[in-house]
């Protein structure tokens, strides 16, 4: 989550051999929420893949997966889809639980600042009931302990069957990056379509932002999904929304960084020989 994955699906949606479902948000998260599950394969094919022509890679994108060790994700995963293949990407886990932060904000599901909600996360991760207990949009830091999430799927899965990709170098090296993809994933290697660069919206007052997530409900998803595609918005609601909006980011405080670098220091340390990253710019 918030770790370039938006990027990644947007930029490999148009391989000719590979089938994404085209509805992004809200993402699948079949093996991950449990009101999805239960309702079985057969609704998972046919929600998500009933498009599938002849393509080779097929596929979906829920970031939540990564984090579902508590809903035994990789057992369910590989219960039924034993042969499938896992693309994680990997931020700097400092900025990752900031942009997630901020995420949470637009969405209308924080109102607590950075600084205060890193503080109330695991209270709150105590107390969430419902499907809050298992969305967790306030688990910021616990999120980033990336050694720890990947444990229960290399555990589960041949090591051959995962691919990890470091963000930075998805942004930096995209094309070499992808090529590793596409050979991971047994396609054919395809030039790359330009793939936009969304606008990195703050939110005004993230009160008022709650308060439209309870007015609207799920139609928030959608709204504020077009404003990070830079869709004209013409309605009354979006522009309602769009006015709490604002395309400049404010900077995480020095000192919340510096604790959360010092926090992540021996998980980041493990993924760099688990990996084999120069992760000297996450430090």
């Amino acid at each position: 989550m918030a770790s370039g994955t938006s990027f990644l699906s947007h930029a490999i949606q148009s391989h000719s051999q590979i089938y994404l479902p085209a509805i992004m948000r809200p993402e699948c998260g079949f093996f991950y929420k449990s009101w999805e599950f239960s309702k079985g394969i057969e609704y998972y094919s046919s929600k998500w893949f009933a498009d599938v022509k002849s393509e080779i890679a097929i596929g979906e994108r829920s970031s939540l997966y990564f984090h579902g060790d508590f809903l035994q994700v990789a057992q369910r995963i590989r219960k039924t889809l034993p042969e499938v293949k896992l693309v994680f990407c990997l931020r700097n886990p400092t900025e990752r639980a900031y942009a997630n932060y901020r995420f949470s904000v637009l969405s209308g599901f924080e109102h607590l600042t950075f600084e205060k909600a890193l503080e109330k996360e695991d209270e709150r991760f105590s107390r969430a009931k419902g499907w809050r207990r298992e969305i967790q949009p306030n688990l910021y830091r616990r999120r980033g302990n990336y050694q720890l999430q990947l444990t229960p799927f290399f555990d589960t899965f041949a090591s051959e069957q995962i691919l990890l990709i470091k963000s930075e170098s998805l942004a930096s090296n995209t094309r070499s990056e992808i090529s590793k993809l596409y050979s991971f994933l047994g396609v054919q290697f395809e030039e790359l379509p330009d793939v936009p660069r969304f606008p990195s919206y703050s939110v005004k007052s993230a009160r008022l932002q709650l308060l439209y997530r309870l007015l609207f409900g799920n139609k928030m998803d959608t709204i504020t999904e077009n404003f990070r595609k830079g869709s004209s918005h013409v309605n009354t609601l979006e522009k309602l929304i769009g006015s709490n909006l604002r395309t400049s980011k404010m900077p995480m405080r020095h000192e919340t960084r510096e604790m959360l670098n010092d926090f992540y220091s021996s998980s980041n340390q493990l993924i760099a020989t688990l990996t084999g990253w120069d992760i000297s710019d996450w430090n």
